[in-house]
């Protein structure tokens, strides 16, 4: 009856979105894992990777940390969209249900330019990315205590969760 209590009180998130956003967001830079996921999305796209170079992370305050990502790759204009919008679709919310198949990604730039080694229809694109990491403290939200909660810790001398103060 306690567990109910607590799993009624606590709204916190299924274990399987915890999982899964651990996929979408690591606790760890991995820049390996990242090229990784880069190439595979890029071969999966048609395109061809010319090169990515990560920044310095910038530490996000009590949330994620940013890596931002500049990546270079050459292809038709189509195989670029298709590179974007797998890019975009590895996490993705569907009525309030995470799906992570890979990083978190976002694209905050994107500059295409006629390829200096490809004869047209190919292009060279410029995308700045932006990858997640999530390295800071998983808390559990602050839950506000009833008044009747309130006079239970007083009665028996112990907490909502059974333990004595």
């Amino acid at each position: 009856a306690e567990l109910e209590l607590f799993r009624a009180r606590a709204g916190g998130a299924p274990v399987v979105d915890v999982f899964r956003l651990a996929k979408a967001m690591p606790p760890s830079t991995d820049h390996p894992g990242l090229a990784l996921e880069v190439s595979t999305l890029a071969a999966a796209s048609g395109v061809t990777l010319e090169g990515m170079t990560p920044q310095p992370a910038l530490a996000g305050v009590g949330g994620p940390t940013l890596i931002p990502l500049s990546v270079s790759v050459r292809g038709r204009f189509v195989e670029i969209v298709t590179f974007l919008k797998r890019a975009r679709g590895l996490v993705t919310v569907n009525g309030g249900e995470i799906r992570a198949t890979g990083r978190l990604l976002s694209a905050r730039s994107v500059m295409l330019t006629e390829s200096d080694t490809g004869k047209f229809p190919e292009l060279d694109a410029t995308i700045g990315f932006d990858a997640y990491v999530y390295d800071g403290p998983i808390e559990a939200p602050e839950l506000e205590q009833t008044d009747e909660e309130s006079e239970e810790e007083l009665d028996t001398g112990t907490t909502a969760a059974g333990s004595t103060p």
